[in-house]
């Protein structure tokens, strides 16, 4: 045999190889795009998903002008939207998993914004367990001899996660921000008032039946007025955390043990709040929030499945039995969510109310997504 075919041979024989390792090689990335797919339910596998097709893909639709996300939504935030919304249909295991990091990471980013933190644990006389956020340490008020107490405002955040996710660090950064804002507004104002925040931890269902959580959020608040002498609270959270508010407020006015502190809320602030099983489908608007119709379908028969009407009843509530704040309710939500059509109901019937809502401010972002701070 010659040099020369031996050559040839061994080139053809290199580029054969090649060819079967690339064939291996496509192979074995397609079968980790599938396995992603598979699993994109998981944690491990959304990051997958996102990174490897969600992004890429989103990307490649933004530049050739096919991207049908709202313009309002970044490019990444519209990638992460469709991931996190077949996380919501998932097992209630994986979404546990995936809330829990949610408020991990909440917290981590509010103590880098420079948000002092201090847990709260409960005891034999108080069974109250929460977070203090706060902008300064001072602001805290660890007891009822606090200097100036008239001049605190205590901001008893409920967080959302459907009763059964989350803790309370989530939307941790929001609250911080919130507070940084108002204070600083004071101090130009040359006033003394200052807002710190009170992240109530409530029991997770379904291992504790709703209403265990309002109860839970009205210890909270029971403590504030009359354990630190709290005069001052405004009440409010996002998603489950602002249906519990609804709910925290027609249930202060119904005992007459916390009618009687002598201290009502000044302000109730309902980011996306939960108040139907979102009968309403809209394939838009399922397609391009952060939950879907299916999750939360689910998540009103876990935790209200046991319930007298057996789901989430706020809308079947009377106009003129809706409790509200001395001084103010702020609704906000968001276009693109699928909830959007429930909360625009409840306005709707604190509006018929006999007695109008003292300082009701309804905001609608355009283009957003549930809670899409």
């Amino acid at each position: 045999m010659s040099v020369t075919t031996r050559i040839v041979r061994a080139s053809a024989a290199r580029r054969q190889y090649r060819a079967i390792r690339a064939m291996f090689k496509n192979a074995g990335f397609a079968v980790f795009l599938y396995a992603a797919w598979q699993r994109r339910r998981t944690l491990p596998g959304l990051i997958a998903y996102i990174l490897l097709w969600s992004l890429p893909q989103r990307i490649m639709a933004r530049l050739l002008g096919l991207c049908n996300a709202p313009k309002q939504l970044d490019t990444f935030t519209a990638a992460m939207i469709k991931g996190l919304n077949w996380v919501t249909e998932g097992p209630p295991a994986d979404v546990y998993r995936s809330m829990y990091l949610h408020s991990y990471l909440d917290g981590m980013k509010a103590r880098w914004l420079g948000a002092k933190f201090s847990r709260v644990e409960p005891c034999d006389s108080w069974p109250v367990e929460g977070t203090w956020i706060a902008e300064e340490w001072q602001d805290i008020p660890w007891s009822s001899s606090a200097d100036n107490m008239d001049d605190v405002i205590v901001f008893l955040f409920i967080h959302g996660g459907a009763y059964c996710f989350s803790t309370s660090e989530y939307g941790s950064p929001h609250n911080y921000e919130l507070i940084k804002s108002f204070n600083e507004r004071q101090r130009q104002a040359g006033h003394s008032k200052r807002m710190v925040a009170f992240s109530v931890e409530y029991p997770l269902a379904p291992k504790a039946q709703f209403p265990a959580q309002v109860y839970s959020a009205a210890d909270a608040y029971r403590w504030l007025v009359t354990k630190l002498g709290v005069k001052n609270v405004i009440v409010g959270g996002d998603s489950a955390g602002a249906h519990c508010t609804i709910k925290l407020m027609n249930h202060i006015a119904e005992s007459d043990e916390l009618r009687g502190l002598g201290v009502w809320p000044l302000a109730n602030m309902l980011f996306s709040p939960w108040v139907d099983a979102a009968d309403h489908w809209d394939p838009e608007q399922d397609a391009h929030d952060v939950i879907s119709t299916l999750g939360i379908r689910l998540a009103d028969k876990m935790v209200f499945g046991h319930t007298k009407h057996g789901r989430n009843d706020v809308l079947m509530i009377q106009p003129d039995d809706f409790k509200v704040a001395s001084k103010g309710t702020l609704v906000m939500y968001g276009s693109s969510e699928i909830l959007a059509h429930g909360i625009e109901r409840y306005v709707g019937l604190l509006n018929q109310r006999t007695e109008s809502v003292p300082g009701l401010q309804v905001v609608c972002f355009e283009g957003m997504p549930h809670c899409f701070k």
